[in-house]
């Protein structure tokens, strides 16, 4: 049993395609101020970014320790 797991080339082409459904679903949630704010714009994909690799990070550590 390996005490850290190593993200591959796979798990981070599923985030690249995963990326423009952030900006989509912010656009969804957020209407017409989300693209008009740069802020907003801005803050709101990299919190939802950051958040989606943790939560897929450590989904990913998860299946890693159930496997072993």
């Amino acid at each position: 049993m390996k005490k850290f797991f190593t993200l591959d080339h796979n798990d981070f082409l599923v985030m690249l395609a995963s990326s423009p459904v952030i900006v989509v679903a912010n656009y969804l949630i957020l209407g017409s101020s989300y693209m008009a704010n740069l802020g907003v714009f801005v803050g709101t994909t990299l919190g939802l970014t950051a958040l989606s690799v943790v939560v897929s990070w450590l989904m990913h550590a998860w299946m890693e320790f159930m496997r072993y």
